[in-house]
């Protein structure tokens, strides 16, 4: 008897629309994409300095598949209330200016560096004091520790 329900609940799962959906898509031919070798970051006097290999890198990669992987990391560090306590407003364009961000230091362009001149600046207050919000990487750390969905205990201490 039991060999027969389970036959019976093998074959639904065989006929499921998501389950055969999945094999169709697991049985297409992915295109090969080119071999990639490791590019290391390129630290000179203590900063990162794009050079020909990070250069490529993003040519090959572009800015818009760079801004898919911080919209995704972003999605995740909305939802991590450890991440989420540094980010004070979800409504600002996190993932786009990480990806211009990462895009400018690997060697891509000047994006980053043409948004933040036309940055507006709001003001916000955190646990009685009133900030000016983030215009560039040391400001955006800044109101990081500062942001006022962190801990008091531990609000404007630096990550560890």
């Amino acid at each position: 008897m039991a060999s027969a329900k389970t036959a019976a609940a093998l074959q639904r799962m065989r006929l499921d629309p998501d389950i055969v959906a999945e094999r169709r898509v697991a049985a297409t031919p992915v295109a090969a994409a080119p071999p990639m070798q490791r590019v290391p970051l390129n630290v000179v006097r203590q900063a990162h300095a794009a050079n020909a290999a990070t250069r490529r890198l993003v040519e090959i990669v572009g800015l818009a598949k760079l801004e898919a992987f911080t919209t995704r990391f972003y999605e995740k560090a909305f939802e991590d209330p450890k991440l989420d306590a540094f980010i004070r407003d979800h409504g600002e364009p996190h993932a786009k200016r990480f990806a211009a961000w990462i895009f400018e230091k690997l060697g891509g362009g000047n994006v980053w560096t043409a948004e933040r001149r036309t940055r507006k600046m709001c003001p916000f207050s955190a646990h009685g004091q009133d900030f000016m919000s983030a215009h560039d990487r040391s400001s955006a750390h800044f109101a990081a520790w500062h942001s006022p969905k962190r801990d008091p205990q531990v609000w404007g201490e630096h990550f560890k």
